[in-house]
């Protein structure tokens, strides 16, 4: 038994600052200590295990609680009210046993009516399909001393349908996987890109309901570069050929060359070279001047300069800038 005494005497409650007489509960916490350490200070209360509230002052009444309504409508009856003896040792309370005191009353609710009319039903709480609920309510028109009068419940509740479908909004299927890049490599123009899809099923919007369901929103399709791709190689093409040089002689048949360059475009990143020579030759016919009778002429220009006609002969069918070409034979005519 001493074991047991000493298990109780430091069992740990619920501190609190002070006691609110009134409702009779503990107030203002200072946390878990023995009961004993608790109550040095006689104006704090303490809670054990049972969750009642005790005072660790002397024995002290709380106040009288109000007088109840009187425990009938109409007639006689009577009222009570009581009072809780808080302290260590509450069997020390003067007079311990009068905690309720009774004293007769009159009913004064012989013509009480109760409850007043049911209010009207509130909307349906969904505006499609069914699971919904409506409610109403009535209003105890009593005065407080006579709402025993009004039994039963303020509210009712009751099921209610719109008998109208509820649209279906669409939403997104998975995405499919990434398509196979546009090209094998990137170019300096385009990069290749690759391309994957999902689909509104999942599910499809409704078209059928009023109103109908909302398309799923975002891209369909979505669009990714292929920036990894190495770079496409860049093959070589020839650009224009040059005009054709000098003749390579002053006098008679010569050769006249013309060029071309590797460069429209260049090759690069290991495109192929450009196909074929990059110079032609061709045959030219230069005027031996002093020898009118040495060549055959084939062609005659007449060219008329300061009153002057000058009249050549050359193999060349068209001349332009006749004071800058080298003529085969030259004859004055006076006009």
């Amino acid at each position: 038994l001493s074991v047991l005494g000493v298990l109780v005497l430091f069992l740990c409650v619920q501190c609190f600052a002070r006691l609110d007489l009134v409702l009779g509960q503990c107030d203002e916490e200072l946390g878990e200590v023995e009961e004993e350490d608790c109550c040095q200070n006689s104006q704090y209360s303490y809670q054990a295990t049972d969750g009642v509230c005790r005072s660790c002052g002397p024995p002290v009444w709380s106040p009288w609680s109000p007088w109840s309504h009187c425990n009938v409508l109409c007639g006689a009856g009577v009222t009570q009210r009581n009072r809780k003896c808080f302290g260590i040792g509450v069997s020390e309370c003067e007079n311990p046993k009068v905690t309720l005191q009774t004293k007769p009353c009159n009913g004064t609710c012989c013509e009480d009516k109760g409850w007043g009319l049911w209010l009207i039903w509130s909307p349906c709480s969904v505006t499609c399909g069914g699971g919904g609920v409506r409610r109403r309510e009535r209003v105890c028109s009593s005065p407080p001393e006579c709402r025993s009068a009004c039994t039963g419940p303020s509210e009712e509740r009751d099921a209610c349908a719109t008998h109208t479908t509820c649209p279906v909004h669409g939403s997104w299927s998975s995405w499919s996987g990434w398509s196979q890049c546009s090209d094998s490599c990137n170019s300096d123009v385009i990069v290749p890109n690759r391309e994957r899809g999902r689909s509104c099923s999942s599910p499809a919007p409704s078209n059928d309901t009023v109103p109908p369901g909302n398309s799923c929103p975002g891209d369909e399709i979505q669009v990714q570069n292929c920036s990894e791709l190495p770079t496409c190689p860049v093959d070589g093409s020839w650009g224009a050929w040059s005009p054709p040089g000098p003749c390579s002689t002053s006098c008679g048949e010569g050769l006249q060359l013309s060029m071309r360059v590797c460069d429209g475009p260049a090759p690069k990143y290991g495109g192929r070279l450009c196909d074929g020579p990059s110079t032609r030759s061709s045959v030219c016919q230069s005027a031996c001047l002093g020898n009118t009778h040495t060549h055959t002429q084939k062609y005659k220009h007449t060219y008329t300069h300061n009153s002057i006609q000058f009249i050549l002969y050359s193999p060349i069918s068209h001349i332009t800038n006749y004071p800058q070409r080298a003529l085969q034979s030259v004859h004055i005519r006076h006009p």
